[in-house]
This record gives C-alpha cells, structure tokens and sequence, in this order.
C-alpha cells in the first residue's frame, strides 16, 4: 500500500507535536520541533496488529460513507 504521507504532525494545546503513522495510525513521538520527531519516524517500523486494525476500520468508514450516500436524509 502506498502512502502519500507517511506520517501527519498534530500540533497540541502546549505547543508540542505529535508524529502519526498514517499507515497504522499510531503515534510515533511527540516533540517541541518537527527536526526532532525526523528520527523517530525514520525508525518506526508498523506492528502488524496495529496495520490490520487501522486497514479494518478505514474499510468499516468507507463502507459507512457510501451506505450513507444511498440514504436521503429527510429535513425537519
């Protein structure tokens, strides 16, 4: 599976930034500097747990997304 972006950065509330797996959807660090959380992710390696869950439940909301398409949702 090829990934676009291989990794998305969060930043949070005390200006820290999280390192996500777009791929198993873990977070791989946090740091104060994106140079920081560089490392960290070129040494992440996917548990195969984590990479089979994160592929069951992109199925699971894209399954959802097209199940509700079909549905008109009536105005109140």
């Amino acid at each position: 599976m090829k990934t676009l972006i291989p990794f998305a950065h969060r930043r949070n509330p005390d200006a820290s930034i999280d390192s996500i797996c777009t791929t198993c959807f873990q977070t791989i660090a946090s740091a104060d500097s994106v140079d920081k959380l560089i490392t960290h992710e070129e040494h992440h390696s996917c548990d195969p747990y984590w990479q089979s869950f994160g592929a069951a439940s992109r199925q699971l909301v894209s399954d959802n997304r097209l199940e509700s398409r079909g549905k008109a949702h009536p105005c109140r």
